[in-house]
């Protein structure tokens, strides 16, 4: 069984009552492919989650306009990712539902750890019933609760946008900073990054994490657009495209 799911629960009870922060979680998609939320919001994407299963009608009127505002943002070259997540359906019937509904966004049933993430979520916000959306931010934040009017789902659309706009760290700071990068390598030069890896542009880890030191060189991957995240020894993080 290909079920791999890690749920992050770092937050306290006090800060889940007084902020809209996103819990993290793992999740495998239908196609083997393991998501990281925190990971893809640090590779600087926006990420709407779309809690949903094959049976409901309003997800089957929903989530085709959800695939449809998710190509449309893909193809203006948006840094967006859409996740649908189901609790109670098996791959195969997500599968179905795919491809009736053409759907081309990730999505996971309970054999990927879709029912453990919507409990998460449940803990966590109020559901008012199926499809539930939220429309995550880069720097964690969440945009919960949000009813979207078909055609076009302009209400996803709009915390989407405002998402965009946002970043996991503060603009004035820049990579530079922190390394020094070269044709084919990476120099760290600052004593204040603790962390470092790569993800190719699906999120998909191309380095192993690993504490890093003052002058230590990392290797770039070899070929095409990669993502360098960088995590600070105070938990902000810097992320940005590298063409190769």
């Amino acid at each position: 069984m290909k079920i791999k799911l890690t749920i992050f629960l770092c937050l306290a009870v006090a800060i889940k009552a007084s902020s809209q922060t996103a819990p993290n979680f793992s999740v495998t998609d239908t196609d083997g492919v393991t998501w990281n939320l925190h990971d893809q919001l640090a590779s600087g994407k926006t990420v709407v989650l779309d809690f949903f299963y094959v049976d409901c009608v309003p997800c089957q009127g929903q989530s085709p306009e959800v695939a449809i505002m998710y190509n449309e943002y893909l193809a203006a070259g948006a840094d967006i990712l859409v996740l649908g997540i189901s609790n109670r359906d098996d791959d195969a019937a997500i599968e179905q539902f795919d491809l009736t509904y053409n759907i081309s966004y990730p999505t996971a049933g309970a054999e990927g750890g879709g029912d453990t993430i919507t409990e998460l979520y449940q803990a966590w916000f109020q559901f008012f019933g199926w499809p539930s959306y939220g429309v995550v931010c880069p720097d964690t934040t969440i945009n919960w609760g949000i009813f979207p009017s078909v055609p076009g789902v302009p209400e996803i659309r709009s915390a989407v946008d405002v998402c965009l706009g946002t970043s996991s760290l503060n603009d004035r700071v820049s990579i530079d900073q922190f390394v020094r990068f070269r044709e084919e390598s990476v120099e760290i030069i600052s004593d204040q990054v603790a962390y470092i890896h790569f993800t190719d542009l699906l999120g998909r880890r191309l380095t192993t994490q690993f504490k890093s030191n003052t002058g230590k060189s990392v290797e770039i991957p070899s070929s095409g657009i990669s993502i360098i995240t960088i995590e600070l020894t105070n938990r902000q993080t810097i992320h940005q495209k590298i063409y190769r």
